[in-house]
C-alpha cells in the first residue's frame, strides 16, 4: 500500500456537482453493503449487483440501488441445469445481463468486483469501464473450474487497480495472478461499526490492581497460537509467583466448547491453569467487545490469519501482542504502534513480550491511544473516502472525466 495512492487529497477532481458512478459486484450484498452505502455519502452513486436477493432496491435517496438475481432465472425452461448445479452459473449470467443494461442506460465510470467467483470476469467482459479488483482472499464456492478460472484471469488481466481486503488476500492475488506496481495496489480491510469504534473510544482501561486479563479471540487452527498462549499464560503464572504479583488471566473465545479444557489436559497443565482461563467458547459479538472491555491486552500470536483480532484490539484501544511470524501483524506494528511483536509465536517470547508491556504502563497508553487513533481510519467513512482515491485514480489512467 502506498499513502500517496490512498489519499484523498491527491486524487484527480471532477466536475462540480457530478457523482461518481460505482457498479458493484459480490455474491451477498453484506459483504459491501456499509461500503457502498458510505461512499453515497462520500460523493458516489453506487449500484450493487449481488446474487443473494432478488429485484431491485432503492436506498439514499436513489443515489444507492441494489440489483439481485438469486434466482432470476426461473424454473421453466431452466430447472433441468438447476437440478444439476447450475443454478449459480446462470444467476451470475442474469446478473452479468442486469449490468449490461444498466451500464447502457447511463454508464459506469468504474467497476469494483471479487477476485474469486468469476464476477469481475464477466463485468470485464460487458464494459469497458475501469475495473478494480477486490481482493478477498479464500476460494468462492471451492476451487474454481475451468471457465472461472480463465474469467479470474481475464479479469485480473485487465482490472486497472487491486484492493486488498487482508494481507493474506493480497498475497493470494500476488500468488495467482502475479504482481502489480505499487501505485495501482492499496489495503482497505473491511470497515469497523461505528458502534463498535464508540463504544472502544468510550471504554477507559480496566484497573490493574487485580493482575493482567490477557484476551485471545481467535479458532482453533494450527496456527492460531493457541497452544503456545497458553504455554506463555503457564509462565506468567509462575513468574507472578515468584515475584508475589497478582497473576494472570486468560480470557478465550472463538473454539469450540470444551477444546481449552482438553488441549490442557495434551498439555499437562490443567491442575496449573484450570483456575487462571475463562473460556466464551463460539462467543457471540457482544461477549467478544465485553471481553475486550474488561481485557488489559490482547494476545493474539496467529501465525497468519490474525487481522480480525488485531482490529478488534485497536478498536477497543487494548495493546496487542501479536507474533512475528504473521505478515499481517510486521504490517500493522510498523504503520501503528498499538502493540509488540513476539519474535516468534512462541511461549517464552510471548510471555517476554506480555511482561514488557504490563511493566511500563505510560507504554500501554501510548499503544492504547494509537490503537485507537488507527481503529477510526477503519470507520466505513474513512474507508469510503480511500476507495473513491482508488476509483478516482484508476479513472483518471483510463482517462474517464
Amino acid at each position: 500500500m502506498t499513502a500517496a495512492f490512498l489519499n484523498p487529497a491527491n486524487a484527480p477532481a471532477r466536475a462540480p456537482g457530478r457523482r461518481l458512478r460505482v457498479a458493484m459486484f459480490a455474491a451477498r450484498f453484506g459483504e459491501i453493503g456499509a461500503i457502498a452505502e458510505a461512499l453515497v455519502q462520500a460523493g458516489c452513486e453506487v449500484e450493487v449487483f449481488t446474487l443473494d436477493r432478488l429485484g431491485v432496491d432503492s436506498r439514499l435517496d436513489d443515489n444507492l440501488l441494489v440489483h439481485g438475481c438469486a434466482g432470476r432465472v426461473g424454473a421453466r425452461g431452466f430447472s433441468p441445469a438447476r437440478r444439476l448445479g447450475g443454478g449459480p452459473v446462470l444467476d451470475a449470467l442474469a446478473l452479468r445481463r442486469v449490468f449490461v443494461r444498466a451500464h447502457a442506460a447511463r454508464p459506469f465510470d468504474v467497476i469494483e468486483a471479487p477476485d474469486t467467483g468469476g464476477l469481475a470476469g464477466l463485468a470485464a467482459t460487458a464494459a469497458d469501464a475501469p475495473l478494480v479488483l477486490r481482493c478477498v482472499g479464500g476460494r468462492a464456492g471451492g476451487e474454481p473450474n475451468r471457465i472461472r478460472s480463465w474469467l479470474e484471469r481475464r479479469a485480473a488481466g485487465r482490472a486497472a487497480a487491486r484492493i486488498a481486503l487482508s494481507e493474506t488476500a493480497r498475497e493470494e492475488a500476488e500468488a495467482r495472478f502475479g504482481p502489480v506496481a505499487p501505485d495501482r495496489e492499496a489495503y482497505a480491510p473491511p470497515p469497523l461499526p461505528d458502534h463498535v469504534l464508540a463504544r472502544g473510544q468510550r471504554r477507559a482501561p480496566p484497573d490493574r490492581r487485580r493482575g493482567p486479563v490477557l484476551f485471545a479471540p481467535g479458532a482453533a487452527g494450527p496456527a492460531s497460537g493457541i497452544d503456545q498462549s497458553l504455554a506463555a499464560l503457564a509462565l506468567l503464572t509462575r513468574r507472578a509467583a515468584a515475584n508475589g504479583a497478582p497473576p494472570p488471566v486468560l480470557v478465550t473465545a472463538g473454539l469450540p466448547p470444551g477444546e481449552i479444557g482438553r488441549r490442557l489436559v495434551a498439555m499437562g497443565l490443567q491442575g496449573e491453569l484450570a483456575a487462571r482461563i475463562e473460556d466464551l467458547g463460539p462467543a457471540s459479538e457482544a461477549a467478544l467487545h465485553a471481553a475486550c472491555d474488561r481485557a488489559h491486552i490482547v494476545l493474539a500470536p496467529a501465525r497468519r490469519g490474525g487481522a480480525d483480532a488485531y482490529r478488534l484490539a485497536c478498536a477497543f484501544g487494548r495493546p496487542l501482542v501479536a507474533s512475528a511470524d504473521d505478515p499481517a501483524a510486521r504490517r500493522l506494528i510498523a504503520e501503528t504502534p498499538c502493540g509488540r511483536l513476539a519474535r516468534a509465536t512462541a511461549p517464552a517470547a510471548l510471555a517476554d513480550a506480555v511482561e514488557r508491556l504490563w511493566n511500563d504502563p505510560r507504554d500501554m497508553m501510548r499503544r492504547r491511544r494509537a490503537g485507537l487513533a488507527y481503529a477510526r481510519d477503519l470507520s466505513a467513512m474513512a474507508l469510503a473516502r480511500r476507495r473513491r482515491a482508488v476509483f478516482e485514480a484508476a479513472c483518471a489512467r483510463a482517462g474517464v472525466s
